[in-house]
């Protein structure tokens, strides 16, 4: 199973699974002679397996231990920018654009208000030329769009 950095896509690749991860949101530990890869700060891994059954990108081994091979996996997990931003909506806008020449096409973004909001929900638009678009709705129309609702960005993979 090869386990490595993807410098063109800016995201770790576990081969097998179907799915990217972003830098830093990995880390392996070592548990005997085996080795796991959990989601940082969790119990949740997404693998757990014989630190010799894991490969770098070429196909050799990661290490002549299990801690050898926790440790190049927590080098390759640490490469990368971490991509992300503060910004806010305007009043009760429902929609802002955001630009930030860190982004590329196609790359997919989080969102995160950063003050406690229970009534809104959030989405934003794949990137396009360096800007992607965050638009939000109301669940409960009473309460009507927080305003100049700050939160919080983060590109998730490529």
């Amino acid at each position: 199973m090869k386990v490595y950095f993807d410098e063109d896509k800016g995201n770790v690749v576990i081969e097998g699974l179907s799915r990217f991860f972003n830098s830093n949101s990995l880390e392996a530990i070592q548990v005997g002679s085996k080795v796991g890869i959990r989601y940082v700060g969790t119990d949740i891994y997404q693998v757990f397996n014989e630190h010799s059954n894991y490969k770098d990108k070429d196909g050799n081994p990661t290490g002549a231990t299990a801690s050898d091979t926790a440790q190049y996996m927590n080098n390759e997990f640490a490469k990368g920018e971490e991509v992300e931003g503060d910004s806010s909506f305007t009043n009760v806008s429902p929609t802002v654009a955001v630009t930030d020449n860190r982004l590329s096409d196609g790359d997919i973004i989080y969102i995160v208000p950063t003050v406690n909001v229970i009534n809104e929900i959030y989405f934003p638009t794949i990137v396009q030329n360096n800007s992607f678009t965050v638009n939000r709705i109301v669940i409960n129309a009473v309460n009507g769009l927080t305003v100049n609702l700050p939160f919080r960005w983060k590109k998730l993979r490529r």
